[in-house]
């Protein structure tokens, strides 16, 4: 999972810091989700979804 939000937002050209900020949560959250610390409640990977472009049909866990 946390490579599949990396690659996303790499590909969204946003650094962690914008990806956080986009996202209302905070980079070490986003860090926390790309280094699969943490996973995304599913309100926070709707709004992901939408910054990302993420396919919906993605396995949330």
């Amino acid at each position: 999972m946390g490579g599949y939000l990396l690659m996303n937002r790499i590909k969204a050209n946003l650094s962690q810091p914008e990806a956080a900020l986009k996202a209302g949560v905070s980079i070490g959250m986003v860090r926390a989700w790309e280094h699969d610390q943490l996973l995304p409640n599913e309100a926070q990977w709707q709004v992901l979804e939408g910054i990302l472009r993420l396919d919906p049909s993605f396995p949330k866990s």
